[in-house]
């Protein structure tokens, strides 16, 4: 006997959910979805660094933003290509 399952409603997502699921959909690709992110995304990096303010220099937004997809994209690529060391460099507390 097969079980059915039935799909009522999809996850309820919040705001900023929403909006990058409708500009997924307008992309063409992954890739123009995280170059469009990525500067909002990078901003706020100097909370972490425990300055209260995101950052307003275009040109160090730019340039962090930048090198952010280019981390992403290079870690991704580790992944796929060289599983094991990845795998062997992550904490044995996390596995």
């Amino acid at each position: 006997m097969a079980t059915t399952l039935e799909v009522t409603a999809g996850p309820d997502l919040s705001l900023p959910g929403r909006e990058a699921a409708a500009e997924a959909g307008r992309s063409g690709s992954v890739s123009d979805v995280i170059k469009s992110r990525m500067p909002n995304l990078v901003k706020g990096c100097t909370y972490a660094q425990g300055i209260n303010q995101p950052l307003n220099d275009s040109g160090e937004i730019l340039m962090r933003s930048a090198q952010a997809t280019l981390d992403l994209r290079t870690a991704i690529y580790q992944g796929l290509t060289d599983r094991p060391s990845v795998v062997k460099g992550m904490s044995p507390d996390f596995l």
